[in-house]
């Protein structure tokens, strides 16, 4: 399944209005992979993690692997943006959340939906993702 949020991710980088460069990093078990994407764009640079989830209301941190969480601390450390998006099956929606802040905030080890998509990001329909993620992206939401 995540092959297809994946997808939809790439697809949406690649069609939003605004001018980028988007590298998928291989799925290499050789290799250190911090995040799915790398996308530079004229003023920025970011990483993007892609999951997909069957849950309903909560999301567990467990399902960020080692090398992700080492990925969203690294980047946090030279000012680089992380961004976390989430495919939200039986809600159809997807939650675009800052990785530093969902990775560090104290919790029991899961995030709620209403959480990622207010405290720690924002949160849209699935014919919205590109121009959501333009506005993340360019930061014109917080």
């Amino acid at each position: 399944m995540k092959g297809q949020s994946e997808a939809k991710v790439r697809d949406a980088l690649k069609t939003m209005d605004l001018r980028t460069l988007v590298y998928k990093l291989p799925d290499d078990a050789r290799n250190w992979k911090p995040a799915d994407f790398a996308v530079w764009w004229d003023g920025g640079t970011a990483l993007i993690e892609v999951k997909d989830t069957d849950a309903v209301t909560l999301w567990p941190l467990r399902d960020l692997r080692e090398s992700q969480r080492l990925g969203i601390l690294e980047a946090e450390k030279i000012g680089l943006p992380y961004w976390l998006v989430i495919w939200w099956r039986r809600a159809r929606r997807w939650t675009i959340s800052d990785g530093e802040i969902v990775l560090t905030s104290p919790g029991d080890g899961s995030r709620s939906y209403s959480w990622l998509s207010s405290v720690a990001g924002i949160d849209c329909d699935a014919g919205k993702l590109p121009e959501t993620l333009r506005s993340v992206l360019l930061g014109e939401v917080d």
